[in-house]
């Protein structure tokens, strides 16, 4: 086991890794991930790829209604969090995926019986956790303010349980044929509850960025690549297993 100093130094050799990272979103930087962030996670809820030893899988719990990634379960094959992984792994920044999804879930759900992103924030993000992936893709009935109000709840929720994690929040978009165009209110709601939380923050604006309407799978993986990639590596990288 590490000495006391040991430890203080990997943290600090970890904070301000996060300036600059992702070209084309928002960032919002300071802190890192946390000393000892390699718990174990339950092997039913999560995949790991084969790393180096220099290269620790970035835990991570992606917390969404993607109704594909709800029934995919433990596996997450063929989603995009699968997806995604499969391409950070390859530049560098692997995870280690913990699902915290389902379909009726939202930062401010219209069924109040259903769990909000909050709930499952509770649920799944404990001390491990080192990123947090936000994706809400039927944003419902909610007015901007419910939807601000819910997205703060749930940043909050991650800077208890998991007070190192940083998060990446990606806005609404039209993720299939018949949804609505997303309304400038709850775009803006989110992106500043994202600019206002404690945690470190990178927003992935689909509508600025001109994402497809309903992108497939693939797609999205591939479309959340640039802006994740440098931040993934730099977790994976940055010492505090050392």
């Amino acid at each position: 086991m590490r000495g006391l100093a040991q430890q203080r130094g990997a943290q600090g050799r970890c904070r301000g890794l996060f300036a600059g990272l992702a070209a084309g979103a928002v960032v919002v930087t300071s802190g890192c991930a946390a000393e000892g962030m390699a718990g174990e996670v339950d092997d039913a809820t999560s995949t790991s790829p084969e790393t180096s030893s220099s290269v620790h899988p970035v835990t991570t719990v992606v917390v969404t209604d993607d109704p594909a990634y709800s029934a995919a379960g433990s596996s997450a094959d063929g989603t995009w969090p699968a997806l995604l992984a499969a391409n950070l792994a390859d530049e560098g920044g692997p995870l280690e995926l913990t699902s915290a999804a389902a379909q009726a879930a939202g930062f401010a759900p219209d069924d109040p019986s259903e769990p909000s992103f909050t709930d499952l924030v509770v649920e799944r993000v404990d001390h491990s956790t080192q990123l947090v992936v936000f994706f809400e893709t039927a944003f419902g009935s909610a007015d901007a303010r419910a939807v601000g109000d819910g997205a703060a709840a749930a940043f909050k929720s991650v800077e208890e349980a998991a007070p190192d994690a940083v998060m990446v929040v990606v806005g609404p978009y039209r993720a299939s044929a018949d949804a609505p165009e997303p309304t400038d209110g709850v775009r803006g709601a989110l992106r500043d509850a994202a600019h206002g939380a404690e945690a470190p923050a990178t927003y992935v604006d689909p509508v600025a960025e001109r994402w497809p309407v309903a992108a497939g799978q693939q797609q999205i993986a591939d479309l959340l690549t640039e802006p994740l990639a440098p931040l993934a590596k730099s977790l994976a990288e940055s010492g505090a297993f050392d």
